[in-house]
């Protein structure tokens, strides 16, 4: 259940029949995995509110850059159990790619929770801390570089007299092979 401090910021998931509150605190005592989607600096602030709240049953999941592990554990109780995981825009449309990795208090039961809950948004993969500034780098910048190509191959099919919707839809259509290829066979042509 997202919390926010202002109603205005709920309202558009409340379109989507999310239910919503404003009290971080009861979000992380009713919740088993309380995700933190917050900016970094936000984070000193909200995990001193909800230290209180986190019980040894509580999953910590926080999705901001460059906030690790180990300086969130440090401002929560002992027995807090975290997880830092790097997605995309992708997840929007159940098409992500999500690595996570695993603080010192998570177990086996923990982290088949944590999968599951990721791999509903797209391919979830483990990755070691060290690894996930480099995942923001391609998972987080990849898409706006692919956009770019696909603008630019639709604005030559327009060129060459195709509607915008086809040369578009097209294009859109043929990033699959690639897609395919790279998991079908392992690999990228040519490698």
């Amino acid at each position: 259940m997202p919390a926010q401090k202002t109603e205005h910021s709920l309202q558009k998931l409340k379109v989507f029949g999310v239910n919503t509150c404003l009290d971080n605190l009861w979000t992380v005592k009713n919740s088993n995995i309380t995700v933190l989607a917050l900016k970094p600096q936000m984070f000193p602030k909200v995990l001193s509110e909800i230290a209180p709240a986190v019980g040894p049953n509580n999953i910590i999941v926080s999705v901001a850059a460059g906030v690790t592990i180990d300086s969130i554990q440090q401002r929560l109780p002992h027995h807090a159990k975290v997880v830092r995981a790097m997605l995309n825009t992708a997840v929007q449309i159940r098409d992500g790619a999500i690595c996570y990795s695993t603080g010192r208090n998570i177990v086996d039961a923990d982290q088949e929770l944590v999968h599951r809950f990721f791999t509903s948004v797209g391919l979830t993969l483990e990755s070691e801390e060290k690894h996930l500034d480099a995942v923001v780098g391609l998972s987080g910048s990849a898409p706006a570089y692919f956009y770019l190509i696909l603008e630019a191959l639709s604005d030559a099919g327009v060129r060459h007299g195709l509607s915008r919707d086809v040369s578009t839809v097209t294009l859109a259509r043929q990033c699959l092979e690639p897609r395919g290829w790279c998991w079908n066979q392992g690999g990228i042509p040519g490698s």
